[in-house]
């Protein structure tokens, strides 16, 4: 009688194991990367008092401060998502103070100089601050490519720019040299890093500060004016 002959049994087949492992790449690591990447978030309740390009409030209140930050900043983005807000709307929205940006040039690398010009183009448009609000809200740090060309068009597009005059304007660097100029005067002004508060034209705050210490000393000026 004829011994049946045992089927062996298959393994996995090492092509369909590769591919199987790739499809889990790309669905676990590449998938939602490119999910993000196609997301702008949005800055809620921000006010801008009395904006003009990149200065806001009463160009006659008793306090003028002035501060020079950078986009890929840690620092700078902490002061935006604390001291700054109720800055604000203390000082800027009641009238006791007036408000102006400036860059520090490419303090940080080159996605800092290429963010703050685009801001400058969105002020062309009357939307600097949004604009700041929205780089800060998608904050990146080290030249990494948070700050591409494509994610600052993007940026634009999200905020409601018109975006014919925008991208041109970010295409052809048309605010690189004042750009360049912040960082030569912040320099000249004794600014060595960011954020830097100028207060009357004094640097009064060399670096992030809470909140209730630049109030005591914004109330010290007003006190003594």
């Amino acid at each position: 009688m004829a011994k049946s002959k045992k089927k062996k049994k298959k393994g996995i087949d090492p092509l369909v194991m590769i591919l199987v492992i790739f499809v889990f790449f790309v669905a676990i690591i590449i998938l939602p990367k490119l999910i993000s990447s196609n997301t702008v978030a949005m800055p809620k309740g921000r006010i801008h008092p009395n904006a003009n390009f990149n200065v806001m409030g009463d160009e006659n209140a008793p306090l003028s401060v002035v501060l020079y930050s950078d986009f890929q900043c840690s620092h700078c983005y902490n002061f935006y998502n604390g001291t700054e807000e109720e800055f604000i709307k203390e000082y800027v929205e009641t009238g006791l103070a007036s408000y102006e940006f400036r860059s520090f040039g490419n303090g940080m690398g080159p996605e800092s100089a290429d963010a703050a010009a685009a801001a400058y183009c969105a002020g062309d448009q009357g939307m600097f601050w949004e604009y700041h609000d929205v780089l800060y809200e998608n904050y990146s740090y080290g030249n990494s490519g948070g700050y591409s060309e494509d994610n600052l068009l993007k940026f634009g597009e999200k905020i409601g720019l018109e975006m014919n005059s925008f991208e041109a304007c970010v295409v052809n660097g048309t605010y690189a040299d004042r750009v360049a100029q912040d960082q030569v005067d912040g320099k000249t002004d004794g600014v060595s890093g960011t954020p830097s508060i100028f207060v009357n034209g004094v640097l009064t705050f060399p670096g992030n500060v809470p909140f209730e210490d630049m109030k005591s000393g914004l109330d010290n000026v007003l006190a003594n004016q």
